[in-house]
């Protein structure tokens, strides 16, 4: 038992220490459980321990990717703040750790409330769940390691002529987009398709006619779009809050109780707090509606969105946006990697403890390691110049200085999706395919068409679960060695 608290304790650290890094240097997070699950394969023959220390390693890396995108937008829109932090590494690693174990918490308790009607919906294929149950599975004969290091090796070696060839098509060719897109299957591809196409033909003739910045277009429309997908998630939501608001526990009201105080000690105005308490829930829930079909979670996307109405809100600062796009990153991370985390319980017969135990290990771990790691690296290196080039947070930097509110755009977005939802269009998948990188979009697509042209086979499941662990793997090799050659 010792030694199992040990490993899950230091492979969790690991896991905030690398993802941190990575989501500063690339602006990338990827699943880091994939790779965990292979590499502890090796060592460990028993199943329900590597499933374990899987779950309790993967939210140090979901959350720090969280922080990473967020958190950072400090150093280009309050200078003086973030080199006081700095200075002060207590208050920084204090504060840090108190938002991760509030927010954690809170993101707990809804992943509790919101996981039974996302695992049991036969719609929903979890990708990355899938992967995760693949590896798990695999008996380590010799076919199963050749599907498994094939996917490994495939993956690597196209990160590594990604790297070193820069050509016009390179930016397609992203085996995490391939492999997630695999396990999601055909249905992902047209919703996806027709956002892509949405931005890149209606998006750029919108941004000559109205003389706005292609960003400002694109996330006018995606509000609406958002409006009209929780419109169409709204029986969903509305039985969670029936089960909810009346049955909420004195610790979940404490909790909730203390990210709202949380964040009015900082002093954001009364009416940030009702539109952060109004959005909050079902923004979170649409996000780990989309990681659940998708299985990704673009955590920076919701930030971008919940900050835009608090844009036009009197007494909002820069450092209260930032500070509440780090709650959600945050909150954001946990209730993903928790229904993630419930799912793979589910097919693996995990007990409901064990399970709990883990999350809150995760959880309390992070928080101890987080702000640490987060000083230890801007300490050694800026923010701003490369490795630690910070662009997410850089170009929302960028947003909060330029942005203009368009609220027929918004209207658009809403009567777009309404119009989606009549010819049974997953509008929070059209809503993906707009928002996310172009290359992502396109490997997600070509994936989940391998899946409809050849099907889902157990060879084909291990291949591309190698992929997302050699995925990560590349990464990993890669900042290892920028850190040492940097």
């Amino acid at each position: 038992m010792f030694l199992f608290i040990l490993a899950a304790t230091v492979l969790t650290a690991f896991a905030s220490l690398l993802l941190l890094y990575i989501s500063l240097a690339t602006g990338l997070g990827p699943w880091i459980a994939p790779m965990m699950v292979v590499g502890l394969r090796f060592f460990m023959t028993e199943r329900a321990g590597v499933a374990l220390i899987t779950i309790a390693a993967s939210f140090g890396g979901a959350i720090a990717t969280g922080i990473g995108f967020s958190i950072t937008t400090l150093y280009f829109v309050d200078r003086p703040l973030w080199e006081w932090l700095i200075a002060h590494p207590w208050w920084l690693c204090g504060g840090l750790g108190l938002l991760v174990l509030v927010g954690g918490a809170a993101g707990l308790l809804l992943a509790r409330r919101c996981s039974s009607a996302l695992i049991n919906d036969s719609t929903m294929p979890f990708p990355v769940a899938t992967a995760i149950l693949n590896a798990l599975d695999a008996k380590q004969q010799q076919s199963e390691r050749w599907a498994l290091g094939a996917g490994v090796g495939a993956a690597s070696l196209i990160g590594l002529v990604r790297q070193l060839v820069v050509v016009s098509w390179s930016g397609f060719i992203l085996p995490v987009g391939w492999a997630v897109g695999y396990f999601a299957g055909s249905g992902l591809a047209a919703p996806l398709l027709l956002g892509f196409c949405a931005h890149a033909v209606l998006v750029p003739y919108l941004v000559e006619w109205l003389a706005l910045s292609s960003m400002e277009v694109t996330f006018a429309l995606c509000a609406g779009l958002l409006l009209s997908g929780v419109a169409q998630l709204g029986s969903a939501i509305r039985q969670l809050a029936i089960a909810v608001v009346p049955s909420l526990s004195l610790i979940e009201l404490g909790v909730a109780g203390a990210v709202l105080m949380i964040l009015f000690g900082a002093g954001v105005p009364l009416i940030g707090l009702l539109i952060i308490a109004g959005l909050l829930v079902p923004l979170l829930y649409h996000l780990v509606y989309c990681a659940s079909r998708s299985g990704l979670a673009t955590y920076g996307r919701y930030m971008t969105l919940l900050m835009l109405p608090l844009l036009c809100v009197p007494g909002i600062t820069a450092a209260h946006i930032v500070l509440m796009c780090t709650v959600v990153g945050i909150m954001g991370a946990t209730v993903v990697d928790s229904v993630c985390a419930y799912k793979i319980a589910q097919q693996s017969q995990l007990s409901d403890r064990a399970v709990v135990w883990a999350q809150v290990g995760g959880v309390v771990v992070t928080a101890l390691t987080v702000g640490l790691v987060l000083w230890w690296l801007c300490t050694h290196f800026t923010i701003g110049v490369a490795p630690l080039i910070a662009h997410r947070g850089l170009s929302r930097a960028l947003l909060m200085q330029t942005f203009q509110f368009n609220g027929w755009l918004v209207l658009a977005g809403v009567g777009v999706g309404l119009v989606l939802s009549r010819f049974k269009i997953n509008s929070a998948m059209v809503f993906g395919g707009m928002i996310m990188p172009s290359g992502l979009v396109l490997s997600l697509v070509g994936g989940s068409l391998l899946a409809r042209f050849f099907g889902n086979n157990p060879t084909g499941s291990l291949f591309w679960t190698g992929v997302l662990a050699g995925d990560m793997l590349f990464l990993l090799l890669l900042v290892a060695a920028t850190a040492i050659f940097w």
